[in-house]
């Protein structure tokens, strides 16, 4: 991560952080338009706080299910699938985390960024302190239908 890292949201915490969103608005800016095969890049809706269900990577392409909690209520299964992928990376800091529900907890922030012409990466940051990179050249996503108020994972909604 490069602007929404995890120092700046453990610093959120306590009231002492700036706000990265404007930088972090500019560098997408400088990143648009995107080719028709990231096109709905632009086009997510948010996934803050959404929970990890499913991360699957088969030949070129990855698949990541997101339980997220919808504008109405109730949890949404969302797919992000990524296709050409180039490389899938887990980091993780046991030291540095904050507290969220099991797994890779709450998901906190996530970014775009485009290495090189043709090559995305969309790296997103969980509160357990687990970073996801997929670098990547095609990518789309789908929406279910809204589950009930128990997500994937078995918690009751938290809103």
């Amino acid at each position: 991560m490069r602007f929404f890292t995890m120092s700046w949201w453990q610093d959120v915490q306590s009231g002492s952080a700036e706000n990265p969103s404007d930088a972090y608005e500019r560098h997408l800016a400088a990143l648009r338009p995107f080719p028709d095969s990231v096109a709905r890049l632009d086009q997510l809706p948010s996934l803050h706080d959404a929970h990890v269900r499913r991360v699957e990577h088969l030949g070129n392409s990855v698949e990541i299910t997101l339980d997220r909690w919808g504008e109405k209520g109730g949890w949404i299964p969302t797919r992000l699938s990524y296709g050409k992928v180039e490389a899938l990376a887990f980091e993780a800091d046991p030291e540095s985390s904050l507290p969220g529900p099991a797994g890779f907890g709450d998901l906190g922030y996530y970014e775009i960024d485009r290495p090189s012409a043709d090559v995305f990466e969309h790296r997103l940051l969980f509160s357990s302190g687990v970073e996801l990179c997929v670098r990547f050249r095609e990518f789309s996503f789908s929406v279910d239908a809204v589950q009930p108020a128990v997500a994937a994972d078995g918690a009751a909604p938290r809103r």
